[in-house]
Parts: C-alpha cells; structure tokens; sequence
C-alpha cells in the first residue's frame, strides 16, 4: 500500500514543545511507518490535548481515518477498520470500561494508539498500556522548558533572548505557565528586567488553580511555597507537578510562591516571614508589616542583616531587605544600606539624596565617607570626591587607603608619603587591611619607587580585595589602578589578567563590573584586539546599570580610539561629534590621562580647535609636574603631546615633551622608548629615514604597550624613504606591529581593518580585490598617493601602481569617469573599513 506522505502539522502558536519532544514527534509522523504508537505526557495545562489534536489534523489530512476517546466522551467506536488511529485523551482518567477497551486495542500490534497521560503515579492498566506503547517509540514529554526550546526559528513567536530566561526563571519552565506568560508578552518589551504586568496576571490565574487543588494537595503545596517544615510527600508532589505547579519533586517556581504568599492567610505567611525572606526578594516588601503584626522586635534587624550580606552580589535583592527594614521599623544602618544598595544599582542620584541627608546628622562613619567620595568619583568630580575625606578624615585602613586614591588623583601625593605608623598598623591584620596597605604603599611606588614595585603590590592589592568577598565603595578600585599602572609600565598582559580576575571575583560587586569591562576594553584595543574591544564595551553599556559622568566619557574615550585606529576620517568626524558632550560633563583626573590623551590625539587628527580640551591638557601636564614628574604617569601624558604636535607638524610644540622624556629616560623603560621614538619621528618628518633606527624604535614602542603607534612610526618612515628596499622593510614591520584582518563593530560603526590580500590576488574584470577597493574607498575620499601609503602602510609609488590597475579593471577613461566608476562600484559592494 502506498502511504500518503505526512507534513508536520502546523501548530497553534501556544504549543510550546521541548526540542526532544519535537524530534519524537517528527518521527511519529514519519509517512513509512506500519502503525503509530506514541504516549504523550504533560502536566495540566501543558498542552497535551491540543498536541493531540494537532496530530489528529494532520493524519486525517493524509486521508488516515481517526477516533477520538477522553473522559466522558467517545467519538466513535474503537472497533474500527486496519488503518484507524485511536486517539486517547487523559488515558489516566478513563473510567474502567473505556479502559479495558484500549487495553484490548493495544493488544492487537498493527493497531495505531496514540495517548495522552498526566505524570506521576498510574493505575496498573495504564502501566501496561504504556510500556506497550513506549515499546514501539519513545514517549513525546512535554517537560519544562528551557531558553533553547524557546529560542529555535519557528518554535514561539519571536522574544529577546534577556526576557525569554527572565520568565523562565520565574516560572521554573513549567510549560502552561510559559505558554501564558509569552501570550501576554509584547513583542516589543519596554520591561524585560521584571515584566511586572505579566507577573501580576499570572498570580492571579495560578492562585485560581492553587484554591482548585484538592485540599490536601492544595496544602501541600502551600507548605512547601510558604517553607513549612519539611520537604513534600512524594505521593503530594507527584500530584502538585501533574497539576502543573511544582516542578518535579514538588520544588514551587518563583511566581508559584509569589501566588501563595499574595493569597494565603495572612496569618501564615506571618508565621513564617524569617524563611520567607530569605528566599523571596518579591515579597520581602510585603512580608515585613506581616512581621511587625507578629510582634518581632528584631525583624527590622534582620532583614538589615540580610541587606548586607546581599549587598556584594545582589545589590536589587539587598535594596529589598533594607526597604524591608525601613518598613519594619528600621535598623541603625538601614539609610545607608539603601544608599549602598542604590550605588551598587547605578543610581547614582539616588544613592546620592541618600548619602546626602545622612551626611548632616552622621557621627563619622568611614562607610559613609566612602560612599559619598565614590559618589562624587563616579559624576567625575575627583575635587570634590578628595573634600569629602578632608572633611571627615578616615581611620578604617581601608577607608585611609580610599582617601589616598583620592587624592592622588587631583595630584596630591602628601597622604601616601606621610609616617604609616599609626595605631591601626597594630591591630591584627585581615585580608582587607592588608589589601589597603598594599593599595596604599603601591600607590607611593607609582610617584616616589620603581614602577616594577608599584605593579607588584598594586596587583597584590587587588587580588586580595577581591578575596575579601567586600562590595564596599571606592573613589577606584585596586583593579583598575593596578591595570593604569601595567598599561603606564608596558605591561598589557598584567593590564588584561587583572581586571578578567577581578571581573570574575565580583571584585567592588556590581557597582564596579561596568567599569572593569570599559577597562577591560581599552586593554584590548592597546593589543590590538578591537572585536574583543568591542565586546566589553556593549557588555558595560548594555548592562542594565546607567553608566556615570566618568564612565560615560570613559565609554566615549573608547569609541574614539576604536574609530581612530580603525575606521576612516569621516568615521572619526562623526564618532568626535557624538563624544564631544562628555567632555563637559567630567573632569579629567590622573587615572583617566589615556582617555584625555585619546581625545586630544583625535581633536588634532581633525584639526579641531578646543579650548576645553587645551585647557584640560595644561591641567593634565601641570597634575603630573605638581608630582614631580613622576615617569609612571607622566611619560604617557607627554607622548599624547608629542603626538599632537607630529599632527600639527609643529617641532617647537614637540620640543618640551621631548625634553620630559629624555629626562624620565634613566628612570623608566617606558619614557625611554618614547624619548627614542619622538627623536626617530622628527627626523621622519623633515624626510630624513634611517632604516634601522625607524625600526628599531618602531619595536621599541611596541614593547611597551604602543605597537599602534609603533606602527604609525614605521608606516611613516616607509612613506618618506626614496630607499625601496627600506621603504619595504619598514612596510612589513609596520605590517607586523599592526597586523590587518581582524574586525569589530561597535554601535553601527564600521571599525574593521582592510583584509591581509596580497595586491597580486586576480579577480574577474570589473570587480575589485578587497585590497583595491580599500585604495579605491581613499581615492573617492580625495586622498593624495601619500596619504593613501600612510593609511594602508604603502609606498606612494604602490599606491599608484593600485590606483592604475584599478584604472584598468574598471575601463577608466580620465580621472572623472574613474571617480564615477569607482562610486557606482563601491555604492553596490560591502564596505571592509578603512585602517587610519
């Protein structure tokens, strides 16, 4: 007998199948099969029926005749002709009459059952029916659901990935109370962090099903969701997952619990508010005037207590707690636990108000003072950040330690140079007060010692911070001082496994996360890494926490060195107007001199003119002076000098950062490379190229840290010898230094470097190589033959050996008909980007 062939059937939108429940199913239906038998198990609600429905649809299609059996209702005989499908909705149910019928029909083997059953414990005829079915193929469980299920086309309709494992941590996966979360999900989600309208219509439809239960499973489940006494009877859970609100073992959902707490007894929930808190962040609110009514005078304390061990991980969880204090009646430190919590959430004004109204009536409290001079860090305002510990002048040696951060940000080196014999450096030491010491003494070593030491303590310090397991706030956080000083000292691999670590160990809690990632960043552009540059930057800016003044122009700094060194002019132009406005919005400090630098550098590529940006710099070279010149920080300071002068092609502007770093030379390996590099570069500029001195100073950049720059160097030199052979050597070390082929792209911003595609490589006539359509885009942006050798790290002869070719290939007649051709060619191909 021929088969008809049989489709998948077109499901309603609301059944949602695990993706092995889907794959047993297709092969249910596979058009070859002598018979077909299946079990399908799903709680209530999960959409059993209607899966068996479905089915049935797409067989009688295929011409299979069907009949339909439930509870209380047959369609048609069992008895029917060979190639009758039996479908058996809620087997478990059957009276025993219907039930003896389909044990006789299974019987028969070339009969086609397929039915439906509840989990959990069965009667012995179902037992038997099932393991004849399950013989013939596996059963179709519709389980609970995971992200994957819900994210493969043309399983659900389409939902951000964030609100897809939103809901699914609320409702535990259980599949009837995702079917109607996603019903009620928007396809575009202004809320994907709570989706709180969803919620509070679940609640309502589960406390229904919750009050339908029978009374013993109904108070079982109560039990379990209000955490009385101990786990549920196995009989009891089995019945509360089949009724579709347990998982299995009897384990409530988030929402389940919520539904309980909302509609139980009021005096219940009371009875056992303490466990409830612990484990409910949505009904710890609510809970706490339930605890007051119970007459305990230490609830207030305890939900604090509860606020601050929260504090260092789940910052939403402790503002909760301490909300939940307040409302009980409050704890000595609930305010400012509210304040930290806000902190740790990135609102940054309210942590503020709070912190504020404390400061007028508080006896001194360090935490206080820390907050407060973070606060002030975080809108980047580092002045004001250093009144605060003036004001109120710290001992907690972690407290002292943040104060020295402080001020040596604005250029005050006093505090980390005075006599460290105080009382406290007596007391036992713990691994916080040791970490403050480290902070404290490498911080010295960046001004005053070696930087090697600096690096090493700046690291311990932040190793040990993070093993402390504190969220404290700090003006900066020891991983990001110690990856200032790796980058200062030319040490990007230090630089990079410091901040992962700290990233990884929750160093500073989630306050700091956005800020290691933007640090995190800006090492990878140094290593020329820009993708994973990108990464970081969307990870911070897409966190969920608003990012503050210095962290936003941090963010900005970012993009400008990403468009700098890898997109075109126009590229730049447009980045520069969009980052501009930050520039107003913070101040510049010593622990961001690389972001200034990077907006100095972009404003003088431009031949922008900024009186802010002027003023800043002075300020910035007048900060490291007032340091006494310290190498650690001031090298890189003046090589951004040295920069913007080769950009303004001004030797008397260069003249003085040249001097500073000839004088840092003998104290660090940095400056030293530097002060080599500047010398090499002006002799480039006045078309005097030594091969080997480009070269090795080029090298010599790269070693510490500035292998783009060094790049730029050799590009330059190569540009500018009349000596081919020379000209080709430095084009391969600047080749070497800044190697092509990677790309990234951040917020729409192209900044992806031309592909490494030998200029020889032969294509099709009319169609340009991806190395000529890089010359081509700078011919249509009106670049000269040195110009384009410099972007690409070309001789001009070969730029106009490409441009020639390109001539050609394209059928060009004069320079206009070339430039009509090359826009008509580039406006139909993909842009690779442009490397500066």
């Amino acid at each position: 007998m021929i088969r008809p062939r049989l489709d998948r059937p077109a499901f309603d939108a609301d059944i949602l199948l695990p993706r092995i429940a889907r794959t047993r199913l297709d092969s249910l239906l596979l058009p070859d099969r002598p018979s077909r038998r299946a079990v399908v198990v799903g709680t209530a609600g999960s959409g059993k029926t209607r899966l068996l429905q479905s089915i049935r649809s797409a067989l009688a299609a295929a011409g299979a005749p069907t009949t339909w059996i439930e509870p209380g209702r047959v369609t048609a005989p069992p008895s029917t002709t060979a190639n009758t499908v039996l479908f058996v909705d809620d087997l478990d149910l059957l009276d025993d009459e219907a039930m003896q019928r389909i044990v006789s029909a299974t019987e028969d083997a070339s009969a086609s059952v397929i039915a439906s059953v509840h989990p959990g414990p069965v009667s012995a005829d179902v037992d038997r029916i099932m393991h004849v079915l399950e013989r013939a193929s596996a059963a179709i469980v519709i389980g609970s659901l995971t992200a994957a299920d819900l994210t493969e086309p043309g399983t659900a309709p389409e939902h951000a990935r964030e609100c897809i494992d939103e809901l699914i941590g609320r409702t535990g996966g259980i599949a009837w109370l995702m079917t109607a979360a996603l019903s009620l999900h928007p396809t575009a989600c202004d809320d994907p962090a709570g989706h709180s309208v969803i919620h509070a219509a679940l609640i309502d439809e589960i406390a229904h099903r919750v009050e339908m239960l029978d009374p013993a499973v109904r108070d079982a489940v109560e039990a379990a969701c209000l955490a009385e006494g101990d786990a549920l009877d196995p009989a009891l859970a089995a019945r509360a997952h089949a009724a579709g609100l347990a998982q299995r073992g009897g384990r409530a959902s988030p929402l389940v619990r919520s539904a309980v707490v909302a509609t139980a007894a009021a005096s219940r929930v009371a009875d056992n508010w303490p466990a409830l808190a612990a484990d409910h962040v949505d009904d710890v609110v609510r809970l706490a005037p339930l605890a007051v009514s119970q007459g305990d005078p230490q609830a207030a304390a305890r939900f604090a207590q509860e606020g601050w061990l929260a504090v260092p991980e789940d910052a939403a969880r402790a503002a909760a707690l301490f909300e939940a204090a307040a409302l009980a009646g409050g704890a000595p430190d609930c305010a400012l636990g509210q304040a930290i919590a806000s902190f740790g959430l990135g609102d940054i004004d309210a942590a503020a108000l709070r912190a504020d109204s404390l400061l007028a009536d508080d006896d001194g409290d360090d935490r206080l003072s820390d907050l407060s001079a973070s606060l002030w860090a975080a809108r980047g305002l580092p002045d004001q950040a250093d009144a605060v510990y003036r004001a109120r002048p710290p001992t907690a040696p972690t407290s002292r330690a943040s104060a020295a951060v402080s001020a040596l940000a604005i250029g005050d080196a006093a505090i980390l140079r005075a006599d460290e014999l105080d009382p406290s450096a007596a007391a036992t030491p713990t691994t916080r007060s040791v970490a403050a010491d480290f902070l404290r003494r490498g911080l010295r070593d960046t001004v005053d010692g070696d930087g090697a030491h600096a690096l090493d303590r700046l690291v311990r310090a932040s190793s040990l911070t993070t093993a402390s397991g504190g969220a404290d706030p700090m003006p900066e956080y020891p991983a990001v001082l110690a990856a200032l000083t790796a980058i200062n000292t030319g040490e990007l691999e230090i630089a990079e496994r410091v901040l992962a670590d700290a990233l990884q160990g929750r160093q500073g809690g989630g306050a700091a996360a956005d800020r290691l990632r933007l640090w995190s960043a800006w090492v990878a552009i140094l290593q020329d890494r820009p993708h994973e540059a990108g990464t970081s930057l969307e990870a911070a800016e897409g966190s969920g926490r608003a990012l503050g003044e210095r962290d936003r122009l941090l963010a900005a700094g970012i993009r400008l060195a990403l468009a700098r060194r890898y997109s075109d002019h126009e590229a730049l132009s447009a980045q520069w107007r969009r980052s501009r406005a930050s520039l107003l919005s913070a101040r510049f400090d010593l622990y961001s001199l690389h972001v200034l630098g990077e907006f100095v550098i972009a404003a003088a590529r431009l031949q922008l003119a900024s009186s802010v940006l002027d003023r800043s710099f002075a300020d910035a070279l007048e900060l490291v002076d007032g340091l006494g010149g310290a190498p650690c920080w001031a090298a890189h300071a003046h090589w951004t000098g040295i920069q913007r002068a080769i950009l303004h092609s001004s030797p008397e502007e260069l003249k003085p950062h040249a001097r500073a770093l000839v004088a840092a030379a003998p104290r660090s390996r940095v400056a030293a490379r530097m002060a080599h590099a500047g010398r090499v570069w002006t002799t480039v500029l006045a078309a005097s190229v030594d091969g080997d001195e480009v070269e090795s100073a080029a090298k010599g950049l790269a070693s510490v840290g500035l292998a783009w720059d060094g790049a730029r160097l050799a590009g330059h030199g190569a540009a500018r010898s009349s000596d081919r052979k020379v000209s080709a050597r430095l084009l391969a070390c600047a080749r070497q230094l800044h190697p092509h082929g990677q790309s990234a792209t951040v917020a729409g911003d192209p900044v992806a470097p031309a592909p490494a595609v030998d200029a020889g490589v032969v294509t099709p006539a009319g169609v340009l190589s991806p190395r000529e359509r890089e010359v081509a885009e700078l011919v249509v942006q009106g670049k000269t033959y040195v110009e384009i050798g410099q972007a690409m790290f070309i001789s001009p002869r070969t730029a106009e050996h490409h441009i020639a070719r390109i001539r050609t290939r394209l059928s060009a007649t004069s320079r206009s008909d070339l430039m009509a051709k090359l826009r008509a060619t580039l406006g139909g191909e993909p842009d690779p980007g442009l490397s500066p």
